[in-house]
C-alpha cells in the first residue's frame, strides 16, 4: 500500500461517506491483536461523531472467533437481508 492509500482505506477518514451504510464493527475483549482502544474505540467514535445512521457496535466477551460467525449471521440476516 502506498502512503497515498492509506487516507483512501482508511475508515476514520471515509467515516462521512459511509454514514448511509449498514455497518456491523465488531471488538472483542480477549483480541491480543486488535485492542479495544487502539482499533475498535476510533472506528466507532468517528462513524458516530460522523452521523452514521444504520450502525451496530458490539463487543464480545472472548477473543471473538467462536462468536464472531453467529453475531455476524444474524446481523446480515436482520440488516442485509431486510
Amino acid at each position: 500500500m502506498r502512503a497515498g492509500d492509506i487516507d483512501r482505506a482508511s475508515i476514520i477518514a471515509r467515516a462521512s461517506a459511509l454514514v448511509d451504510k449498514k455497518l456491523l464493527i465488531v471488538g472483542a475483549t480477549m483480541d491480543v491483536v486488535s485492542p479495544l482502544p487502539e482499533h475498535f474505540v476510533p472506528i466507532v467514535k468517528a462513524l458516530s461523531d460522523a452521523g452514521a445512521t444504520a450502525l451496530t457496535d458490539v463487543v464480545l466477551d472472548s477473543d471473538h472467533r467462536a462468536a464472531l460467525a453467529q453475531l455476524v449471521t444474524a446481523w446480515m440476516r436482520a440488516k442485509v437481508a431486510a
